[in-house]
């Protein structure tokens, strides 16, 4: 094996040396265990395209990498998930490279990159990690304008609301998938959450939003304006312990999937806004998870009332999980497929149980139900 292995490094070499016109590496072999890439690499200096895929025990990329300035897709698809990488992974230098569109990396590789900003053409940047250190600050995301994907770590690393705006994420006019995420710890400045989420606000054009860890009692007041949000089609809430009303969701033109889990202080899915309370309410969802929301009670504050008497037209999926306060389904649609329910109030077992429920017929047209003490 010493002797293959000394033989492909020394043909990478010489391909190296004899092909610095060339524009797309992909380098491939499932079975060899080479852990370094000679650097002679730096040699393409034409290189657009990078992919690495199968050697499984690379150590490090080579530091001449930082020289390809040409370079625009590094992708490296490890085989073996469970392999880890050191710091220094990628040469110190990566971030000259200011052409770099699009790089698919373990993910503590690319939070380790110092000065990620200065990759302004980046479109996807689903692991950044904030820290309060030079280069790592959540102000690097200032002109990464072109990002479609971003996830945002330890946002408790934020200092003030100032910082946070300093990311502009409302000029990102291309984002359509965002992650904000905290760490869940007991030494959390509540107003200061509230602060920097408010000064989070994405762009209309955002599709998916992930919020994780979240410890403001409020929505962002950004999240209340129905005009701000209103081309999301996926939401996700998890974890956000001290959220207490949650924005105007069910106004949402496209929303199809929403999941909360985790939320114990939340009281209804729909509150009343503006003095408007008949509308269409959930128009397009299509799937519903709520999981470990102890004080619901009921689906809608009093007074809401859906525009055409049906709260989920559209509906497809529901879950129900760990919710022990809700005694009652809503109207549910014809287009619902599967029910699934576990740990709610027993009173809710007893009316739509499969064994005499007084409500049972009201959820009889469901082909998939499932309920459990």
């Amino acid at each position: 094996m010493s002797q293959h292995l000394d033989f492909l490094h020394s043909a990478l070499i010489e391909m190296f040396k004899a092909s610095r016109s060339l524009r797309l590496l992909y380098l491939l072999s499932p079975e060899a265990d080479l852990k370094i890439i000679p650097e002679e690499i730096g040699n393409l200096i034409h290189l657009r395209y990078l992919k690495i895929d199968g050697y499984m025990y690379i150590t490090r990329l080579p530091r001449s990498l930082s020289n390809l300035y040409h370079l625009q897709c590094i992708i490296y698809d490890r085989w073996d998930s469970s392999q880890y990488y050191v710091h220094n992974f990628l040469p110190s230098g990566i971030n000259s490279l200011s052409n770099l569109r699009y790089v698919k990396l373990p993910d503590d590789c690319i939070s380790s990159i110092c000065g990620i900003g200065k990759l302004k053409y980046l479109t996807e940047l689903d692991n950044f990690v904030v820290r309060d250190v030079s280069g790592y600050r959540i102000g690097e995301l200032e002109n990464m304008n072109d990002l479609r994907i971003l996830g945002i770590y330890n946002l408790e690393n934020v200092k003030d609301s100032e910082e946070a705006c300093s990311a502009k994420l409302y000029a990102k006019r291309r984002l359509t998938r965002l992650t904000l995420c905290w760490n869940n710890n007991d030494l959390r400045n509540i107003n200061l959450d509230e602060k920097v989420l408010d000064n989070l606000q994405p762009p209309n054009c955002l599709r998916n939003l992930k919020i994780d860890s979240y410890m403001g009692a409020r929505s962002a007041i950004w999240m209340n304006n129905v005009n701000l949000i209103s081309n999301l089609e996926v939401i996700e809430l998890r974890e956000c312990l001290e959220w207490e009303t949650l924005p105007p969701f069910g106004q949402l033109p496209f929303l199809k999937s929403l999941t909360l889990w985790k939320m114990p202080k939340v009281k209804w899915l729909q509150s009343k806004y503006n003095g408007n309370d008949k509308y269409r309410t959930f128009p397009l969802l299509e799937v519903l998870y709520i999981y470990r929301l102890e004080a619901l009670e009921d689906w809608f504050e009093a007074g809401v009332a859906a525009e055409d008497g049906c709260f989920f037209p559209c509906l497809i999926q529901l879950y129900i999980n760990d919710v022990p306060m809700l005694r009652e389904l809503p109207n549910l649609p014809p287009s619902l497929k599967r029910l699934t329910i576990w740990g709610c109030h027993p009173e809710l077992y007893e009316r739509y149980g499969e064994d005499g429920g007084s409500d049972r017929h009201k959820i009889a047209h469901i082909p998939d139900i499932s309920i459990y003490p």
